[in-house]
């Protein structure tokens, strides 16, 4: 099933590495959301939210946490596209998929 880019949400669980590929890629996704466990800051333009977590867990806690706080406003129909920030060791062709 092909999914409208407004359909779509990406949330990433970042610690310190560089996630510029997202700048390339948010036309794709209605809304992007970063959550930042790291030390040094990151910023982006447009529809990203980058929200700052402690380091505590790993990715799931990240993941976990945007579904407890978002619960009451996730729409049927969207889909939610969780990652790590440098998801490409792992799955060399993400953005494909």
């Amino acid at each position: 099933m092909l999914m409208s880019k407004n359909q779509i949400c990406l949330v990433v669980s970042r610690y310190n590495e560089n996630p510029i590929w997202i700048k390339e890629v948010s036309y794709l996704f209605k809304e992007i959301v970063v959550y930042d466990k790291g030390n040094n800051g990151i910023s982006f333009l447009n529809k990203t939210k980058v929200l700052k977590l402690p380091n505590r867990g790993r990715e799931c806690h990240s993941f976990l946490h945007y579904i407890i706080e978002n619960y009451h406003r996730l729409e049927e129909f969207t889909h939610l596209v969780f990652c790590q920030a440098h998801p490409f060791d792992h799955c060399p062709d993400f953005l494909d998929k």
